[in-house]
């Protein structure tokens, strides 16, 4: 069963953008439709307008004069009208040279990676970008060597980035994250701050 990959919000009516059999691009969210006009912020932030809601109770800035809602989403259009989502606008790190890095970004293209179970990226106002890494414990199981396996797969993808975004560092975890240890939130997503809390030593941050 063909599946296509869309972007949505409660706030704009719920569809925003969608692939569809005849018009679909990988890694997007497909072009926006028809009732949604979709723009990129300065800061890379998706902003749209149709289909708004009117507003959040006792909350007069969920959307501007104009009716356009700033989804808190990072992200971009090709040229072609495709819009691509990378990260959330509260996760972006800031590195010491003042890039801002959509972490969820280099997450993705190391979980690609088969020896890469979980990581989080980290490196706000670092001069580069660092990981905490939980290794895929089957094929740990059968590996002779997975730090170095783990090195290789990092190495790999380091090459398919710019240099602001490659990892410089890293540190294998001893256990998955998790809520138990509290570095998932109920719903499966990373949170950032304890993991970097229980990392940073280990990191030299």
């Amino acid at each position: 069963m063909p599946v296509y990959e869309g972007y949505g919000l409660s706030e704009c009516g719920s569809v925003v953008s969608l692939n569809t059999p005849k018009a679909k691009r990988e890694g997007s969210v497909g072009k926006p439709m028809p009732h949604a006009s979709v723009s990129i912020a300065d800061s890379g932030e998706v902003m749209v307008k149709g289909n708004a809601m009117q507003g959040y109770l006792n909350h007069d800035n969920s959307k501007d004069d104009n009716g356009i809602i700033a989804t808190g989403d990072i992200g971009h259009l090709d040229d072609d009208g495709y819009l691509y989502i990378t990260g959330r606008r509260k996760n972006v790190l800031i590195s010491s040279f003042g890039r801002n890095i959509s972490p969820e970004w280099v997450e993705a293209q190391l979980s690609t990676q088969p020896i890469i179970y979980q990581v989080a990226v980290l490196g706000d106002g670092e001069p580069h970008l660092s990981a905490v890494i939980v290794a895929n414990p089957n094929m740990v199981a059968t590996s002779n060597d997975p730090q170095s396996a783990i090195a290789q797969a990092i190495d790999v993808v380091n090459q398919t980035l710019p240099d602001y975004a490659r990892i410089q560092q890293w540190h294998l975890a001893e256990h998955p994250f998790s809520t138990d240890n509290e570095l998932l939130t109920d719903n499966g997503k990373l949170r950032r701050a304890h993991i970097f809390t229980a990392y940073q030593s280990a990191l030299g941050l």
